[in-house]
C-alpha cells in the first residue's frame, strides 16, 4: 500500500480531545477503508453517502462516526467530521 496522508480538521481534532480519545482509533478505521476501497477484503463498516455529503464516505466505529473524503490522486484522506451517532449528519 502506498504512503497516504491523513488530515484531521479542527473540529474532528476537538471532538477526540473533548472525548478524551486517541487519534489512533480514526487512523486505524481510515487505514482499513483504503484497504476496502482499494479491493482488499476486510471488516469495515464503510458506507457512500448522499447528497449534501456527496463525495464523503462514513465509517462506522461502535457509536462513533467518521466521515471523510478519499482522494486517490495523491494518496489523501480528508477526515472533516468525527461525532457521535446521534450528532453525525446535523448541521
Amino acid at each position: 500500500m502506498n504512503q497516504w496522508k491523513i488530515g484531521l480538521s479542527r473540529e474532528s481534532l476537538k471532538f477526540l480531545d473533548k472525548n478524551h480519545l486517541p487519534k489512533n482509533t480514526v487512523v486505524e478505521a481510515v487505514t482499513l477503508a483504503i484497504k476496502k476501497l482499494s479491493g482488499e477484503i476486510v471488516s469495515v463498516d464503510l458506507k457512500k453517502l448522499q447528497p449534501p455529503y456527496e463525495g464523503y464516505f462514513r465509517i462506522r466505529v461502535g457509536k462513533m462516526r467518521i466521515t471523510c473524503a478519499f482522494d486517490f490522486y495523491i494518496n489523501f484522506v480528508d477526515v472533516a467530521e468525527v461525532n457521535w451517532r446521534g450528532s453525525a449528519y446535523k448541521k
